[in-house]
């Protein structure tokens, strides 16, 4: 026998003892990763709930017809209200400056006599960024935002912007309650909804007056009524596409808006392909030229690198000066397309709006049609941008965290669209409930670490063992479910015979030991529509039948109409 003596003991239970507070810091950094997640997609869901209500609150403001300075109001009651920003001012464009018409808790004496001008360094660099600006981490040489920035300890500015137009700005200092980065992307889209609102309620203005080319008035319809140029019917367009949240629904209506309002002789939108590096058309309206049908545009293009480094409305002409003879260029603009406009879209990638020659004037957009097309485009990339962002957090909020499988919320929503297809296109529809056996001794004996370590190696197995159109989730505890579109009985017993074996046969490693585990699981299936039509009878059913699997001796599979049957011939 090997003898130790008390030194050597000592630090056999030194080592011991350091050994369990590591375990007992990575439980605890693992618990507080874990809750500040739960906590972080809990804080994105109100956020995002708090800021539809907002933009409902505005435009409802501004359709009313009340006057800028309500929408203002509006706008600065809900950023200090319910998101808690701690101070705010917004400022507007007049004449060659912009002066504050609204500001919250700033204690400055003659805010109301301070301006921006048209001509500053911080104006001009807003404009040409077209984004929101940190104070803190800038510097510039106008005063007035240095003051802010020091001063009263403003954080972000926010643009106002119409087209390449700024009609103002919004400056922010930090939440009570929220990060001023998680709510800078809302802001920006609520800011240039104030931009909108502020264009919608000036008068007559001699940019918008100016004669075109021709010596006449611009004939835009939405622009010009009698003697006044009318906004409403772009505001309501506007306020149509923020209220939409399905990508291919919201570029469908922004092609009929600008087939509408524009009056272009044909519209497509070229988007980037899945697992592709080309750029096709995915959206047109139906005057499409032959030679643009299924012509395939790769990233590589000069073309592509342009409208990525520019985000504005470009004229076809001035592209193809600028590229020569670039082939992309030369075949949009020999199939009649007169404007290009850019959008960014995540990954680095961009799509891009393309508009044939006018039809009242054939060829000659004027310069507030282009403003027009550039505003819509920033408000389409912002409503993507939004829509993806709302999507991560959903798809968040559907997973289970220990397994990475769907979670119960995600199975229930999922089943009853699958049971509504099933019933459509009278297909059958499996639905398999299994847990394992005796969880609780792997527990007891080995600990909750070593169960939730199991749970995961279970949830990939199972993830490689189904097909994909197969939905696998985590039911509870050490419950799961696997919802099985166009299967029928054979073909789900089978399904859980091959699963049940695997499990088996699978050796799941232990965190404690060297020691690997072994797990078995009891299946219970049920079919749609035999054995029942409606969600909850479905989940009766499949739980029914794991029930029977575990009083038959565990480690079994079993089907519901087999039980229905024992229970008719008894």
């Amino acid at each position: 026998m090997f003898a130790l003596d008390k030194t050597g003991l000592m630090l056999v239970f030194g080592l011991g003892f350091l050994c369990l507070v590591l375990v007992a810091g990575l439980i605890f950094l693992y618990l507080r990763y874990n809750f500040r997640q739960k906590a972080e997609i809990q804080k994105r869901f109100e956020l995002q709930k708090l800021y539809i209500e907002v933009q409902g609150s505005l435009g409802r403001t501004i359709s009313q017809g009340h006057p800028f300075r309500h929408s203002a109001a509006d706008l600065n009651n809900s950023l200090t209200g319910p998101m808690a920003i701690d101070r705010l001012a917004i400022y507007i464009q007049d004449r060659s400056r912009y002066i504050p018409i609204i500001w919250h808790n700033i204690g400055l004496s003659g805010i109301n006599k301070l301006y921006f001008s048209r001509s500053s360094e911080f104006i001009r660099t807003l404009l040409h960024e077209g984004k929101a600006l940190r104070l803190d981490y800038c510097e510039y040489k106008d005063n007035l935002a240095r003051i802010h920035a020091e001063k009263l300890d403003m954080k972000m500015v926010f643009p106002m912007l119409f087209g390449r137009h700024l009609n103002g700005l919004v400056i922010a200092s930090e939440s009570s309650r929220y990060s001023l980065d998680d709510l800078a992307p809302y802001i920006f889209i609520l800011a240039d909804q104030l931009s909108f609102a502020f264009e919608f309620s000036k008068k007559p203005s001699k940019r918008l007056s100016n004669k075109d080319k021709s010596g006449g008035r611009s004939e835009t319809p939405y622009q010009f009524n009698g003697d006044k140029y009318n906004f409403q019917p772009l505001f309501e367009a506007n306020a149509k596409l923020l209220k939409i949240y399905n990508e291919n629904h919201l570029i469908e209506s922004f092609l009929r808006i600008i087939e509408k309002h524009i009056g272009p002789s044909f519209a497509f939108i070229y988007m980037p392909e899945k697992d592709s590096d080309n750029l096709r058309i995915g959206f047109r309206t139906s005057a499409l030229p032959s030679q643009l049908e299924d012509y395939t545009i790769r990233q590589s293009d000069a073309i592509v690198s342009l409208l990525a480094r520019e985000h504005r409305v470009h004229k076809a002409e001035h592209i193809l000066e600028a590229l020569g003879l670039d082939s992309t260029i030369r075949v949009l603009a020999e199939a009649g397309c007169k404007l290009v406009a850019s959008f960014p879209l995540p990954h680095r990638k961009v799509g891009f709006l393309g508009l044939g020659e006018k039809i009242k004037k054939p060829g000659l957009y004027s310069e507030d049609d282009i403003t027009v097309i550039s505003t819509l485009c920033q408000t389409l990339h912002m409503i993507l941008d939004n829509i993806r962002q709302f999507r991560k957090i959903e798809e968040l909020s559907y997973i289970d965290s220990m397994t990475g499988l769907y979670n119960y919320r995600y199975f229930y929503k999922r089943l009853g669209e699958e049971i509504l297809r099933a019933k459509r296109f009278q297909r059958f529809l499996a639905l398999v409930i299994f847990d394992i056996d005796e969880f609780k001794v792997i527990n007891d004996n080995y600990g909750h670490q070593t169960g939730d370590y199991v749970l995961k190696q279970l949830g990939s197995l199972i993830h490689g063992s189904v097909r994909s159109i197969d939905i696998v989730s985590r039911y509870g505890g050490e419950e799961f479910c696997v919802i099985m579109p166009e299967t029928d009985h054979q073909a789900c017993e089978q399904f859980m015979e091959r699963l049940r074996t695997r499990i088996a046969d699978c050796r799941f490693k232990n965190k404690m030991s060297d020691k690997p585990l072994n797990i078995n699981v009891s299946l219970g299936g049920a079919i749609y529509p035999m054995d029942a039509s409606r969600i909850d009878r479905l989940i009766y059913c499949a739980d029914m039948a794991l029930m029977e699997a575990k009083k038959s001796g565990r480690n079994r599979v079993s089907l519901y109409h087999a039980i229905a049957d024992k229970s008719s011939m008894a």
